[in-house]
């Protein structure tokens, strides 16, 4: 009879670890990759992106990340209609031959660069406010030559951030996970974006 119970006990002890084995190893893991899709339709992997995850709660939503940075939107979206705005001028004043071409080209390099920089400005304050409302992350890792990355965490819900290189631009994407069980997340849509390709 003795034994007996002492079996029970072992099987219930061994029981009890397998499960904790098993949602180890299956449960709390979160799967990406993150990449950016050119013009042309081909995919720009982001290898050695900077991987973070932060844990969401009641006062850290992307909702309210969002609010928080509206100011900086509605500066970086004001500049971007004032560019646009650059740019129809110089293609009418060159309809018209007011100016001559090489000028209009010339013009219009100036006006990519600036575009370029107001979107690495943008996206270099939005990370900077990120940091600020998130806080320390939970968890920090890389994405592999492939832009592929993997994380263990206990099962909850987070905010993924992910900084990096996609071919010719570096990219921050963001997105709320819920990570209950193995989840995987393709990040295409970036946050912000800019180009780091030399100028012409």
């Amino acid at each position: 009879m003795l034994n007996t119970k002492r079996l029970r006990k072992v099987a219930v002890l061994l029981g009890s670890v397998t499960c904790l084995v098993f949602l180890a190893a299956f449960l709390g893991r979160l799967d990406g990759e993150a990449f950016l899709v050119t013009e042309e339709g081909r995919a720009e992997a982001a290898p050695g992106a900077a991987v973070r995850l932060y844990r969401k709660t009641d006062n850290t939503s992307l909702a309210g990340f969002v609010q928080r940075t509206l100011d900086l939107h509605v500066e970086y979206r004001k500049r971007g209609s004032e560019l646009t705005d650059k740019v129809i001028a110089i293609m009418r004043a060159v309809a018209s031959r007011k100016i001559p071409l090489e000028n209009a080209n010339q013009a219009m390099r100036l006006l990519r660069r600036r575009q370029e920089q107001d979107a690495e400005s943008f996206c270099r304050e939005t990370a900077n406010e990120a940091f600020k409302y998130y806080g320390v992350p939970t968890l920090e890792t890389k994405a592999d030559r492939n832009g592929r990355f993997r994380a263990r965490v206990f099962p909850g819900k987070y905010i993924l951030w992910v900084s990096g290189q996609a071919g010719a631009e570096h990219a921050e994407w963001m997105r709320e996970v819920v990570v209950l069980w193995p989840t995987h997340e393709r990040l295409v849509e970036p946050e912000c974006k800019w180009s780091t390709r030399a100028d012409d």
